[in-house]
């Protein structure tokens, strides 16, 4: 039961970026682990984990693709460079829903792209670079309207 309670204290401080549990809480959940109270609560959590998000619709995922295209040509007027790295920063999460994979934030992702879709680590990497060019981000949503 310990390992079940260290395992979900990592769960909770990585996929939920809580970044402190205070010692009176961890006491509490502690009790409730050992007591067999949150056994059924953590089953829970890990069959809607393994049962992955909530699958988009074509539409849904229609809107998104438009979305990002929509940012990127905006992002040549007034607020260029806010909306820019706006739509950079949320294309991960993006590519992410329009695989129907949970997104546990950008470290985890590149990760997984780096071993499972290799052209889209490639085109996120040189999207993301200080030295990126206009046609690296063009690549990048071409690949992703795509989906």
């Amino acid at each position: 039961m310990l390992s079940i309670f260290t395992n979900f204290k990592r769960f909770m401080f990585t996929s939920f970026g809580l970044l402190q549990l205070s010692n009176i809480v961890l006491k509490r959940i502690r009790f409730y682990f050992e007591k067999g109270f949150a056994q059924k609560f953590l089953l829970g959590i890990e069959n809607i984990f393994n049962n992955g998000p909530k699958k988009l619709s074509n539409e849904e995922k229609e809107f998104l693709k438009a979305w990002l295209r929509k940012m990127y040509l905006r992002s040549n007027k007034n607020e260029g460079n806010y909306r820019f790295h706006w739509m950079l920063k949320d294309s991960l999460e993006i590519y992410s829903s329009l695989n129907g994979i949970w997104y546990l934030g950008p470290k985890k992702a590149f990760s997984w792209l780096r071993e499972n879709d290799e052209v889209a680590y490639n085109l996120f990497n040189n999207a993301l670079t200080k030295e990126t060019k206009k046609n690296n981000i063009e690549e990048l949503l071409e690949y992703l309207n795509g989906m």
